[in-house]
């Protein structure tokens, strides 16, 4: 989509150790799972739930995480005299890794503005930044929190002609994201056992153990003050302009399901394609 490539520094000159909270945070978090038992303490129960479940028995997180452990890095020893470099050129732009924050469907519901955060995090870092269609905010806000690492997910909302799709990769055109990205492998929701045993169901109605959890989460019931009630920011404008997030959930869970084509996925390419030439920057539009 629109090229910002002047408006990115060189990633070399991103260094964690920039921040200056960086030596205290490391040294409560020095790895990943640190972070998850802290989190288990200091968020509600049913949004530790949601955030760390997975469908079934959590089986496909195992997985993941012993593919992950299986990797192994092998140093060349005689060879380089520092680390190497680890930036990477995706899709015509260049970020300071080839990792990135991968869209969630509701990361607000683990920790109110989430959304934000990992924007800006993920700005500071120029890594790619991965807003998801139903996440808490629009796509609009991204592209002033995140311009330069901006990437937007999709799912398939295919009624009238995929008619709200096609408006959203406007948006997402119109705004500056950089990559589209759409979610093909999904083609009904799943049934995480671990949330739903906590009450994170449709329609969501918290009930007292959850109330009592928010309360007794001060750093959660503080952002949620901040925040507000999670939302569907980027469906909202196609809801008749309802306020309840309860009808917004509805008409949700109406309009998204099944799985795009490869029919589909060229028409959305095409649309692309010819905003591009509209505007002569094809290059910088990528499906």
């Amino acid at each position: 989509m629109h090229d910002t490539t002047a408006l990115v520094r060189p990633a070399s000159v991103y260094d964690p150790a920039d921040n200056p909270r960086f030596p205290k945070l490391h040294r409560r978090f020095p790895t990943v799972a640190y972070l998850r038992r802290h989190a288990r303490r200091h968020v509600p129960s049913f949004a530790f739930e949601y955030m760390d479940g997975g469908a079934g028995a959590d089986g496909g997180i195992a997985r993941n995480w012993d593919a992950l452990d299986a990797v192994e890095l092998v140093p060349r020893y005689g060879i380089t005299t520092a680390l190497p470099p680890v930036d990477v050129e995706l899709f015509g732009k260049r970020y300071s890794a080839p990792i990135g924050v991968a869209p969630m469907g509701g990361p607000s519901i683990v920790w109110p503005g989430a959304d934000q955060y990992l924007a800006a995090a993920a700005q500071r870092a120029r890594v790619p930044y991965t807003l998801g269609l139903v996440g808490g905010m629009t796509v609009e806000r991204a592209a002033e929190i995140a311009p330069d690492v901006l990437w937007f997910q999709l799912y398939r909302c295919s009624r009238n002609e995929h008619a709200i799709g096609f408006d959203l990769v406007r948006r997402a055109d119109t705004v500056g994201a950089h990559v589209l990205v759409l979610t093909l492998d999904v083609p009904v929701r799943t049934t995480r056992p671990r949330e739903v045993a906590v009450g994170i169901t449709s329609p969501f109605r918290p009930d007292l153990r959850m109330l009592a959890g928010i309360l007794s989460s001060p750093g959660y019931l503080k952002s949620l003050l901040t925040h507000g009630q999670p939302r569907f920011g980027n469906l909202k404008p196609y809801t008749a302009g309802t306020a309840d997030v309860h009808e917004v959930a509805a008409f949700v869970r109406r309009e998204m399901g099944g799985a795009f084509t490869w029919d589909e996925v060229a028409a959305l390419s095409r649309a692309l394609e010819a905003s591009a030439g509209g505007e002569g920057n094809s290059a910088s539009r990528r499906c």
